[in-house]
């Protein structure tokens, strides 16, 4: 880094010469303290209102090698300039930080220090989702993983955030805009996928509806941005979102397991899992059973737009599916719309946290059907 990189990081700087003059950020500073410029093969910096080297370059949000001409942020001939900056905003649009790219890549936060400079550190500044105020009243919301991928979303009006330390905060703030659905689009590659894990079990957690979406053709270590340039359209990408199940459980991260040496005789190929799922309690008191017909409609009500008579069709089946063992016949039940993302992924989601043993499946095999229903006699929720 150069002095006069240093100078465009620190805001509001005057040159005197060789010399910088600028307010210290390690202090309330109102009388530009602190002084910098290039030496030999370093900058060196001096607060004449006392604040230590330690202070001043924590505090600016850099680190001592980066003073080095030759080390550090800076590129070997010492050049580095800003290529991006994006403002994190509250609900109203008040700017709150920014993240601020450089060339060489390297990415650093700032916020205003409402004198015209900025200050190189968040310390207790309220964290936001990035592009906040654009996703008040918007009820699906893409989430992925930089503000370069957002960007790229948002030219094709596609609502979009990010944030890349995810809090349960930010779940809350999609909450509190009005977002009813959230599909996240993860990097290809394993901290991406991580990152995604992470991102879904909280917004699942804030009662979102929540899918993890993988980009198909999407190259290793690919993100959003390289799968719209190789080509890819929006109208692809709706369509992927739409045949993306919602989540049903919490997602968790894998857990790393160590695989067992195959014993001698036996075949190494992979006989897949067994289902446990888990057995319905009954319910110690009596029930009125009208009451709670009644209940059961009127919450399919409150979650979806039915027909005249669709919502006791659908609390009549979901009694009948505890008490099939006494029926001789079993009818089914379908979800059948106009056109798509009309709601019958919402319906099979309400339904699995209502029925017995419920299995949803997507694309599933009748020899896959037979399975299962002679293992366990699941409720099979299956979204075509």
């Amino acid at each position: 880094m150069r002095a006069t990189e240093l100078a465009e990081l620190l805001g509001s700087a005057t040159q005197r010469g060789e010399e910088f003059q600028a307010k210290c950020p390690a202090h309330d500073d109102r009388k530009a303290s602190l002084s910098f410029k290039d030496a030999d093969d370093k900058i060196l910096l001096k607060c004449h209102a006392g604040c230590t080297f330690a202070e001043i370059v924590a505090a600016a949000g850099l680190k001592a090698a980066d003073l080095f001409h030759t080390n550090g942020i800076g590129s070997q001939n010492g050049k580095q300039r800003i290529v991006a900056t994006y403002p994190y905003c509250d609900e109203s649009g008040t700017l709150l930080y920014e993240a601020v790219r450089f060339e060489p890549k390297d990415f650093r936060q700032r916020r205003p220090d409402c004198k015209g400079g900025w200050i190189w550190n968040l310390k207790d500044t309220r964290r936001v989702l990035y592009r906040l105020p654009e996703l008040q009243g918007q009820k699906t919301v893409y989430v992925c993983e930089g503000e370069k991928d957002v960007e790229t979303l948002m030219e094709r009006g596609i609502p979009a955030t990010c944030n890349g330390k995810w809090t349960d905060e930010f779940a809350d703030q999609l909450k509190s805009a009005g977002v009813e659905r959230v599909a996240i689009i993860p990097d290809n590659d394993p901290p991406g996928e991580l990152h995604a894990i992470e991102i879904a079990a909280s917004c699942f957690r804030a009662a979102l509806q929540t899918e993890i979406v993988h980009l198909p053709g999407l190259e290793k270590g690919g993100d959003i941005s390289d799968w719209f340039d190789a080509g890819h359209l929006k109208i692809q990408l709706r369509g992927i979102v739409e045949n993306t199940p919602i989540l049903l459980v919490e997602p968790k991260p894998p857990a790393e397991e160590k695989k067992p040496a195959a014993k001698e005789g036996k075949s190494k190929k992979s006989q897949g899992h067994a289902l446990d799922l888990p057995e319905p309690e009954p319910w110690p008191d009596p029930v009125d059973g009208a009451k709670l017909l009644t209940a059961l409609a009127a919450a399919f009500g409150q979650y979806l737009a039915l027909r005249e008579g669709a919502a006791d069709a659908m609390a009549l089946w979901t009694v009948f599916a505890h008490a099939i063992n006494v029926f001789q016949t079993a009818p089914r039940l379908a979800f059948t719309s106009p056109e798509k993302r009309c709601g019958k992924t919402t319906a099979l989601s309400i339904l699995a946290c209502l029925v017995p043993r419920p299995l949803p499946a997507a694309n599933i095999t009748p020899a896959a059907v037979f399975r299962a229903v002679e293992a366990i006699r699941p409720t099979l929720l299956i979204d075509e």
